[in-house]
């Protein structure tokens, strides 16, 4: 089963007036933003064509249940194991809270959203009222200036927890889509020479991730639960594109491209908050990828996430405060112009080598 690439148009046809919406318009595309969750819900290089993010059918019912399943760009809380594990210690009662996603955001600008919370900590048994998240997004000029069709913004993420010395981040991610094994997505990232990677669940077998000269890759194809880490002192902080996704439309003369761009990152382990599973004693990563997978026992969401972990909050006036900028930019092309593109934003040699 492949996975439904949607227009403008019919991703607002799905919302079905259940969720205020911002449209923005660039040179070529659009850019479509959602009240409910504070989304980027749309991201499209050419706004008569499809959104290059992520987004779940039937939208007018998931937000009439409140579900956090809606696809696009969102923020959570990091780290995952404190706010999302009922048993944290194992692990174990993962449940997204609607506290945190979707909130109950309120536009205060035209792009600029806020939510107060609740924040439970299973970790520590404290719960934190009269937090709050907010959002801000800016429209931005293709930072390349290629001759592709474009769409990109600038966010700015905000969380100030109501308790101070609390180790928690903000955390961008942005789905994507894949259509399958048969047409892969490929996470592309910079990374140093002597890198060591890491596996957040289940070590990631050979045919999914690989390191490559100056970059590595890893695979989304929506089949097998995988996730990977890059430490603070792998990353390569000249270049500030940290992820290039690349994958293909259902017709395949058609490309895209999404960069996820940010200085603002741990530099360090001690700013990392957001432990592994597979090793929650062992080193944590700031820029994630994720790999969704095929259970035939629940709904099929070919998707893959792109992620970036911002710095550790600090203490403040009784609170915690954390905030982190980033860039997602997304181009379409034909698979040349997008590999080009891709060679360049990752600052090597050749073409890179895509599944």
């Amino acid at each position: 089963m492949s996975y439904q690439f949607y227009s403008l148009p019919e991703i607002l046809d799905s919302l079905g007036g259940k969720t205020g919406t911002v449209v923005k318009y660039t040179e070529t595309g659009a850019l479509l933003f959602t009240d409910f969750g504070a989304r980027l819900l749309g991201l499209f290089p050419s706004r008569f064509e499809l959104n290059t993010l992520w987004v779940a059918p039937d939208l007018r019912d998931r937000i009439a249940q409140n579900s956090w399943v809606t696809g696009g760009e969102r923020l959570w809380v990091s780290p995952q194991r404190n706010f999302y594990f009922e048993n944290p210690r194992d692990f174990e009662g993962f449940h997204v809270s609607p506290e945190i996603d979707p909130g109950v955001y309120k536009r205060s600008g035209e792009l600029s959203y806020e939510s107060q919370f609740c924040l439970m900590d299973f970790m520590r048994n404290l719960t934190y009222n009269e937090s709050i998240a907010r959002r801000e997004f800016q429209i931005l000029e293709d930072p390349y200036k290629t001759d592709l069709c474009y769409a990109g913004v600038r966010i700015n993420d905000f969380l100030s927890i109501n308790h101070t010395d609390v180790d928690v981040s903000a955390w961008s991610i942005t789905q994507v889509p894949t259509c399958g094994p048969n047409q892969p997505g490929t996470a592309l990232f910079p990374l140093r020479k002597g890198s060591s990677l890491i596996s957040y669940f289940d070590p990631i077998p050979d045919d999914r991730v690989s390191v490559e000269h100056g970059y590595a890759r890893f695979l989304i194809d929506s089949q097998q639960p995988y996730k990977l880490g890059v430490r603070p002192e792998d990353v390569v902080w000249e270049n500030k594109a940290k992820i290039v996704y690349v994958a293909p439309f259902l017709d395949e003369s058609c490309w895209y491209c999404l960069v996820k761009r940010s200085d603002d990152l741990p530099r360090a382990q001690c700013d990392c908050v957001d432990p592994a599973i597979s090793n929650p004693s062992g080193p944590r990563g700031t820029v994630q990828l994720y790999n969704h997978f095929f259970d035939p026992n629940y709904e099929y969401l070919p998707y893959g996430e792109i992620e970036l972990q911002f710095k550790k909050g600090k203490s403040a006036n009784g609170k915690t405060v954390c905030e982190g900028f980033h860039e997602l930019l997304g181009y379409s092309g034909t698979k040349d112009q997008i590999l080009k593109l891709a060679r360049s934003i990752l600052q090597i040699d050749t073409l890179p080598e895509i599944y």
